[in-house]
């Protein structure tokens, strides 16, 4: 009965009333201005001048606001020296924007979490320290605990359930929906679109309580081991829920998109901002065509080298604050192909295939006739490889990328066919943003699956036995050093004549939901005109027999 009522009094909702809750401090609708900010982390003399740039604090560090909905994505806490002051700060600008008809939201965050359930393991010694009572100090037995830093007692004490800081974390929420835009820590795995808004908070906080029961019954009493993990958490709580995720952050928008629609839906938003996970370039930026906003942008310099971040949404727009930086960009750039962003690959395939050559030089180690180039841009030199090959090989190398540019995969650098000192080959970007499996494997380095089902192994295995690649190996196999996403190289020797190889015994690799509908789409001609100055009749013929074996026998990734 209680949802019948919230969701009548939702659908009565007018456009033109005031900002307002259309489900108790979780969902609000027409507020006119919001500013968010993601992942403080103690940096408290980052946040403060973030905040007066964007005009919800005054000099005197009062609320200056107005009618503006502030929030933050949580991770207050842990690695810098200032939580504490980021909290009283917060906590007393709720109740002055509250009364000048604004707000200050805030979900929480891992971090939250991990202070209030006493895993403690990123609680720096400053942090500490700022909790510090000299009578509370000269009360503690230094037989019975001489490992504890000074400050640890008041701080089990103050982020108990009844403690200054953690009664008031204990009454935020998960998730919350303001306008047609939602806000979580982490990101939106599948347990959001199956539980929503309300439930998820629901069961968010009956989570939380749950493992809080676990916690020693006298605030401030250590436990055996200061920095442990806590119980086993719920759903929700564990590394696979909203808190932790980083496949909104990072997984391939084939593998990642019709989940995350799917979540948004349940939502009834168009996009998400997120923070948790740090962006590429430190700067606010989007995925998934503006459905996901990443503000996580580094602002505790000292630990991630970045710089205080706010995102204002205002008349319509966005725009992109950034402390100290008076410019005004209402831009957000997206993070890469592997959300669907093009223009970064698209333009370095056009300049290895006409910026001037400046400078060539023999690889050292490299395959015979391999050289080093040098390009010369309007953005200043463009370091390039090139590796002399048949025509037959070359061609493969060029068709290779053009159907993987078709597809939409982002999995196959960019690579063009070009003479360079007298030779023809394969000119590429240079290899110092590209590392191997085999190298990877050598170091010991995991590679941790970021989705929550699949990975971009399954497009891989998908792209090559399109083409009919079986020379996959641990040296062309690779990944960008900066983002971890995949990278193949090695299609020299692809494009075979013939259908899919491998035992029917076998089960087929899953193949992602997006990626057959693209399948789907191919055609004769589509193929002829991407790359039929390079393949023969046959080979395209070849290519469209595998891809009906492919649709129709691989199990789709749900």
């Amino acid at each position: 009965m209680r949802r019948t009522l919230l969701a009548l009094a939702f659908l009565a909702t007018s456009l033109s009333a005031p900002a307002m809750p259309a489900d108790p401090a979780w969902r609000w609708d027409n507020v006119p201005r919001v500013v968010v900010f993601g992942d403080v982390h103690g940096a408290y003399h980052e946040l403060v001048p973030l905040l007066q740039q964007t005009g919800v604090i005054d000099a005197s560090l009062h609320w200056s606001g107005g009618t503006t909905h502030l929030v933050s994505l949580g991770d207050l806490l842990d690695r810098g020296p200032d939580s504490r002051a980021v909290m009283d700060l917060l906590m007393r600008l709720e109740a002055e924007a509250l009364r000048a008809g604004g707000r200050v939201h805030m979900v929480l965050g891992n971090h939250e979490v991990m202070n209030l359930t006493g895993d403690l393991r990123y609680v720096s010694a400053a942090e500490y320290a700022a909790f510090a009572e000299p009578s509370v100090a000269a009360s503690v037995d230094p037989s019975v605990s001489p490992a504890l830093p000074p400050g640890y007692a008041e701080h089990r004490q103050a982020f108990a359930a009844t403690g200054r800081y953690g009664a008031w974390l204990l009454d935020k929420p998960l998730l919350i929906v303001i306008n047609d835009t939602a806000y979580v820590h982490g990101g939106v795995p599948a347990s959001i679109a199956a539980l929503g808004l309300i439930d998820g908070n629901t069961r968010f906080k009956a989570e939380l309580l749950e493992a809080l029961a676990s916690q020693p019954a006298t605030p401030g009493e250590p436990p055996a081991q200061p920095t442990s993990q806590p119980v086993t958490p719920g759903d929700l709580l564990s590394d696979a829920g909203p808190l932790w995720y980083r496949g909104t952050a990072r997984c391939h928008v084939l593998i990642e998109g019709d989940r995350l629609q799917r979540s948004l839906d349940r939502l009834a938003v168009r996009r998400v901002v997120i923070g948790h996970t740090p962006t590429p370039i430190l700067r606010a930026q989007s995925r998934f065509a503006g459905d996901v906003v990443m503000l996580d942008t580094g602002m505790l310099a000292q630990v991630y080298h970045g710089r205080a971040s706010a995102l204002v949404i205002e008349g319509g727009g966005d725009r992109v604050v950034v402390a100290g930086d008076t410019s005004v960009n209402s831009i957000l750039p997206e993070t890469g192909a592997y959300a669907g962003e093009w223009a970064t690959s698209d333009r370095i395939a056009t300049l290895l295939e006409n910026a001037p050559v400046s400078r060539s030089s023999k690889t050292v180690g490299g395959a015979k006739g391999e050289l080093e180039v040098t390009l010369t841009t309007t953005d200043g030199p463009l370091a390039a490889r090139f590796v002399p090959l048949s025509k037959q090989q070359l061609q493969h190398e060029v068709a290779a990328y053009r159907l993987d540019r078709l597809l939409r995969l982002g999995i196959v650098s960019p690579a063009v066919a070009r003479e360079i000192d007298g030779k023809r080959g394969l000119l590429r970007a240079a290899d110092s943003g590209w590392t191997s499996e085999r190298a990877r494997r050598d170091s010991g380095k995991p590679r941790v699956n970021e989705c929550e089902s699949g990975n971009d192994y399954l497009l891989m295995q998908a792209f090559d036995a399109l083409i009919g690649n079986d020379a996959r190996t641990t040296d062309n196999l690779g990944y960008e050093r900066g983002t971890g996403e995949l990278r193949l190289r090695g299609f020299t020797d692809a494009f075979r004549r013939g259908g899919l190889r491998g035992d029917a015994a076998v089960e087929w690799p899953r193949l992602p939901q997006g990626l057959r509908d693209r399948l789907v789409a191919l055609d004769e001609r589509t193929l002829v005109d991407a790359f039929g100055d390079q393949l023969e009749a046959r080979d395209i013929e070849a290519v469209l027999e595998r891809r009906n074996a492919i649709v129709n026998t691989w199990p789709i990734l749900e």
